[in-house]
């Protein structure tokens, strides 16, 4: 606890604005504030940038590799769902918000959730559905989801990451704090 009065109260914050002031002074002029020689700094050289994203994205959550090397990206910032080559490049919507786009994204933002094989599903919370999408990045099927009290842990990552079995049984993540463990 500091000392109360208007004098030792002024001579706290002197000191304080002090001991800021020298230290901005350090930390702005380096060499005088080290005492003897320079150390040398290191330099590390890197390869060059084999791929980019372009600068399309917003706010990516998830990204799923498919099998010919593409990826596509779940940009919950931008509310679309995006397949991308091996370099990157070429953006190609598969979902959206809008009239223009192939398949609804849904009016939130969502996860991306890997499914049987090459596939990816999309969790839709406004409809309660659950999109699938194939390894070339095309709508299969629309599904529905087992349980609706189900869809806040699928649709985040609040309560642990969801997960599809290999037969595509669906496994929705449940923390149980009192346990400790994820339960179903």
């Amino acid at each position: 606890m500091l000392p109360v009065g208007r004098g030792v109260t002024h001579r706290w914050l002197r000191a304080g604005a002090l001991s800021c002031a020298v230290g901005a002074l350090a930390v702005a002029n380096p060499a005088r504030a080290q005492s003897g020689a320079r150390a040398a700094i290191p330099v590390r050289t890197t390869t060059r940038v084999a791929s980019s994203d372009s600068g399309v994205f917003a706010r990516v959550t998830d990204v799923r590799h498919l099998p010919d090397n593409r990826v596509i990206v779940n940009d919950a910032g931008r509310k679309r769902l995006v397949v991308l080559d091996g370099s990157l490049g070429t953006p190609a919507i598969v979902a959206g918000v809008g009239s223009s786009a192939p398949n609804d994204y849904g009016g939130s933002a969502t996860r991306l959730l890997p499914y049987a094989h090459d596939s990816a599903v999309l969790v839709n919370p406004a409809l309660r559905s659950l999109s699938v999408f194939n390894a070339a990045g095309k709508l299969v099927r629309v599904m529905a989801v087992p349980r609706a009290s189900d869809v806040p842990a699928l649709a985040t990552n609040i309560r642990g990451t969801p997960a599809f079995d290999p037969s595509g049984r669906l496994f929705p993540a449940q923390w149980d704090p009192k346990l400790g463990i994820h339960v179903t």
